[in-house]
């Protein structure tokens, strides 16, 4: 893994794309922490990225 699973606690709440992108979210995932993934998530994903072009990867880099 190339970086510490910031969003472990989203496990069973959603659902993300080989690249990145939040497919779905469960009918009960509190909304609460949906505000907070969709907030964070932008951030997040352009920090994985640019360790994939530096050539780090994980099957688990999205979690």
């Amino acid at each position: 893994m190339c970086k510490k699973r910031k969003f472990e606690y989203m496990v069973g709440y959603m659902s993300v794309l080989s690249n990145g992108n939040v497919l779905l979210f469960t009918d009960d995932c509190p909304p609460e922490l949906k505000e907070k993934v969709l907030k964070e998530w932008p951030a997040y994903k352009k920090e994985v990225e640019e360790l994939h072009k530096k050539g780090y990867r994980s099957t688990e880099d999205w979690f």
